[in-house]
């Protein structure tokens, strides 16, 4: 194992969140048949789903969970085999990577949402399940209703579920030194290669979506969230600049130096020049836009509402530089590193 895959392998851990809930959506095979007469479909193929749960209680329920997966989404990095799509919105899988420094921050806000969880599932879900089974037979009709075999309270309580995982790091190098497997070699061999192959891509994929999150939050300073805005769709308007403004407000920033910070944990543990050059970029555009607001990154706003765009296009262009220092060349060391 090199210094470099030791010190990465022993300063993350990784972790995940489990839940489990009862279904409330169940399929009704004659709404999707008469459905598809109604429309003109041929009959095989429509489904008919049916919510036999108040979708009310079924966001209530969801919130807590939505919550906590954004903010592990704002503390860790994706630790997955499975390749991310072109916007990154979603990885297969359920392991992250987090900071150790994080771990009782990161445990302290998941019981938070669990505890919120909990409070919804009593108030509006298990207290309420006989008036909900009530409404339930009325609005979905008898045979439908037996159908969908509703559980009663204590066994609906036992299908929800709410784990919090932790575990360690393992280097795939240390791990198949103590392969104990009684197989053929070729077997053994075999099989060592696809633990390092899913290790190589859990790592690619890691750097792959560090990568992307900072590229995206430059672009969407320079673009706009839709590619209507930001600094290249700002028209400075005499009148009234703040009629139409799409420069970057307050949060922009700070969301931007936030990504510097989680970018710091990465170089601590790894000898990456891109990585570093875009830390250090970002820190520094930051200062530059507070300097501009004497401090205030919201009075930068106005700053750089000006007529004169000579700020607006230095700041674009370090943007497109923190963007660009995020392109392909930054996995290029990827085989050296796992190596």
């Amino acid at each position: 194992m090199s210094q470099d895959t030791k010190q990465f392998f022993e300063s993350w851990v990784i972790t995940g969140l489990e839940v489990e809930k009862w279904g409330t959506v169940k399929q009704h095979k004659k709404l999707a048949i008469e459905g598809a007469k109604a429309v003109g479909v041929a009959p095989y193929r429509a489904k008919g789903a049916v919510a036999i749960l108040d979708e009310g209680i079924s966001r209530a329920i969801d919130l807590p969970v939505r919550k906590a997966r954004q903010r592990m989404k704002e503390m860790t990095v994706p630790w997955s085999s499975s390749m991310n799509n072109d916007n990154g919105s979603r990885i297969s899988g359920n392991e992250y990577l987090l900071a150790p420094e994080d771990v009782e921050k990161f445990r302290t806000n998941m019981e938070e949402y669990k505890q919120d969880w909990d409070i919804v599932l009593q108030d509006r879900l298990f207290s309420q399940w006989p008036f909900l089974l009530a409404t339930a037979e009325d609005e979905l009709g008898k045979d439908f209703f037996e159908h969908c075999d509703f559980p009663d309270v204590d066994t609906l309580r036992r299908q929800y579920s709410w784990h919090v995982k932790f575990d360690i790091l393992t280097d795939v190098a240390d791990a198949t030194r103590d392969i104990r497997l009684s197989a053929p070699q070729a077997v053994i061999d075999s099989a060592v290669a696809s633990m390092k192959k899913q290790q190589a891509n859990k790592f690619s994929n890691a750097v792959w979506h560090l990568a992307n999150s900072v590229r995206k939050e430059a672009n969407e300073i320079i673009y706009g969230d839709k590619g209507d805005g930001g600094i290249d769709g700002y028209v400075y308007n005499p009148g009234n600049n703040k009629i139409g403004n799409t420069l970057p407000r307050k949060p922009g920033w700070e969301s931007l130096a936030n990504t510097a910070k989680r970018l710091d944990k990465w170089t601590s543990t790894l000898d990456n020049e891109n990585l570093t050059e875009a830390s250090t970029m970002i820190k520094e555009l930051v200062a530059d836009i507070e300097d501009l607001g004497d401090g205030d990154l919201a009075k930068a706003r106005s700053v750089l509402s000006g007529e004169d765009s000579t700020k607006r296009d230095e700041v674009r262009e370090k943007l497109s530089n923190i963007s660009n220092a995020m392109g392909e060349s930054m996995t290029t060391k990827l085989d050296d590193f796992l190596g």
